[in-house]
């Protein structure tokens, strides 16, 4: 179990702003956290505002950070950070109309080969949120101020689609839903946050008991996220939170299912850790997205009993399993769509796999 031992030391003195993201090393142990300096003025001290600052994170030590310049200087380093499915490239958006999107080096730190898009955006267009598709082929990138507007980035040809206004409800200007996040999710579909805001286009936090509306109780959902184009498919109320209520903010989790960066040079570092059990390790599911029936390899590990839970850690299935079964098949056709977890228990350990349900 993890035990905090040391806590509140000053990483970096300066202006920095929430422009952050996080990604496993190419070894699968350690890891790389990035942020963005606020720039104001050079001539005071401050660093430009195309610089990176990239910290390496080890088991015994937050290293200092590897300060890079490269990229736009647009925006005063105030924006959005996210890194593709992949780990390979990183995108920063920023508040006054530049995007970008940066190869990063899993093994080394390194930023290079930045392809700026600016030119895509009017020059102060407001834009936040930003998320790649699952195949890493395109950039999804939300304009957080009226109109407010999903964009889609084809990174090949560096081309760009409006896929939406995002309106709300009111009759009066049309200013009730006002976007901000969107995120890459564990299901393969891409959710975006939005607040409720007056008619007047003010946000008011914290919002007041009565403050329940279709804008603030459901997140945009683009569900197949990897079609270029409206075939994308984005609902602007896809997904409905169940009574609660939404501001603009998304939780930023790095992806802690990237593995190793295999044949990089780097891996080699996994064998300073110890190896997990050959019950944990080679637990196999498949087909994995799943529509109707989904297999667990049982030949060799004994397992005696299968657990499943949703997203949120609600039990929603049990079996206790004869251990001959060579191999254990689940109907899972009547699950609604999204992310589950098998936990599987044997002779030997537990161990714990995710799958989609389609």
């Amino acid at each position: 179990m993890g035990k905090v031992i040391s806590k509140n030391h000053l990483l970096q003195s300066g202006y920095f702003n929430d422009a952050t993201a996080a990604v496993r090393h190419g070894n699968g142990r350690d890891w790389w956290f990035i942020c963005k300096p606020f720039y104001e003025n050079i001539s005071i001290g401050l660093v430009p505002s195309d610089t990176f600052y990239v910290y390496l994170i080890t088991p015994d030590s937050i290293h200092p950070p590897i300060k890079q310049q490269i990229g736009s200087t647009k925006g005063g380093g105030i924006g959005n950070l996210t890194f593709s499915s992949k780990g390979d490239k990183i995108n920063f958006t920023c508040a006054r109309g530049g995007a970008e999107v940066i190869d990063f080096d899993r093994c080394s730190g390194n930023l290079s080969n930045a392809v700026v898009l600016d030119s895509l955006f009017d020059a102060f267009e407001l834009l936040t949120g930003s998320a790649f598709s699952p195949d890493d082929s395109l950039l999804y990138v939300i304009k957080a101020e009226y109109p407010f507007y999903l964009y889609q980035i084809d990174l090949a040809t560096h081309s760009l689609d409006t896929i939406a206004e995002i309106t709300g409800t009111q009759t009066v200007v049309n200013r009730g839903r006002s976007p901000c996040s969107i995120r890459l999710a564990p299901d393969g579909k891409i959710y975006m946050a939005a607040a409720y805001t007056d008619t007047l286009g003010y946000i008011y936090y914290p919002y007041n008991d009565s403050c329940y509306f279709a804008e603030n109780m459901y997140l945009g959902v683009v569900n197949n996220p990897n079609v270029k184009g409206l075939g994308c498919n984005f609902d602007n109320f896809g997904f409905y939170l169940g009574g609660k209520r939404t501001y603009w903010g998304l939780p930023n989790n790095p992806d802690y299912e990237l593995g190793v960066l295999a044949g990089s040079g780097c891996d080699t570092l996994t064998s300073l850790t110890p190896d997990p059990s050959p019950f944990e390790r080679e637990v196999r599911i498949y087909p994995n997205p799943v529509s109707s029936e989904l297999k667990i390899e049982n030949s060799k590990f004994k397992i005696q009993k299968l657990e499943m839970y949703d997203i949120i850690g609600n039990m929603v299935w049990e079996k206790k399993v004869n251990k001959q079964e060579s191999t254990i098949k689940i109907n899972v056709s009547a699950l609604s769509g999204g992310a589950y977890f098998i936990k599987a228990f044997g002779e030997n350990g537990v161990a714990i796999r995710r799958f989609v349900k389609e």
